[in-house]
């Protein structure tokens, strides 16, 4: 790490990954710092080969249930890959995802709140592969292909370099809370950013249960 009066960078094993060049954002005073160092782990495949592993064995000193993350996958040779989540009875799946030059992702689905007997909800996981902050904004778009009336529409947020957000739908926009709202709020999703670098996925699912 590097920190002077006009920048902080940090570097992984010596490529920069993280920067700030905002004097006003910078401190200067002293601070505590709490530095978590990124685990490593390394595998080999045979042309054509597959390998499947539990994280827990990839990352041994890793806790048993990670509230939050993500993992960074390279390699020299082309690859594809998925990870399987279980949760209970419950098994699915997320495709690994290449870094991207996109500034604007879609979703073409969002709801919220209840139909039928089911509270609806929509939660939005996105990471920030650049090396550079990015400011993003949302728009709920309604079937007519018109931006929905909600409190925040649209809505903004920043994401650090390298940093994670986890999102419910009702959150971002100033809805009611999915898992109470006898009303359902539905239509699309456009993000765009203020540089490329940004990947995510949509997930649907239940709000209470």
């Amino acid at each position: 790490m590097d920190w002077s009066a006009s920048a902080i960078k940090v570097y992984r094993d010596g490529l920069l990954v993280w920067a700030v060049a905002d004097g006003a954002a910078i401190p200067d005073v002293a601070h505590q710092l709490t530095i978590q160092l990124d685990a490593t782990a390394t595998r080999t495949l045979n042309p054509s080969g597959r390998a499947a592993e539990e994280l827990s064995s990839l990352f041994p000193g890793l806790a048993a249930s990670p509230g939050s993350g993500y993992v960074v996958l390279s390699s020299e040779q082309g690859l594809a890959g998925y990870q399987l989540l279980k949760s209970g009875a419950s098994v699915y799946s997320l495709p690994a995802q290449p870094g991207s030059e996109k500034t604007t992702l879609y979703s073409a689905q969002f709801a919220s709140g209840r139909v039928g007997n089911i509270q609806c909800l929509t939660e939005f996981n996105l990471i920030n592969t650049s090396t550079q902050i990015r400011n993003l904004q949302f728009v709920l778009v309604g079937d007519d292909g018109s931006p929905r009336v909600a409190p925040h529409n649209p809505a903004g947020f920043t994401l650090a370099p390298g940093q994670q957000m986890l999102l419910r739908g009702d959150d971002a926009f100033g809805l009611s809370n999915a898992a109470f709202s006898l009303s359902l709020v539905q239509g699309s999703v456009v993000m765009t950013a203020d540089g490329p670098g940004i990947i995510g996925d949509v997930l649907f699912g239940n709000a209470i249960g």
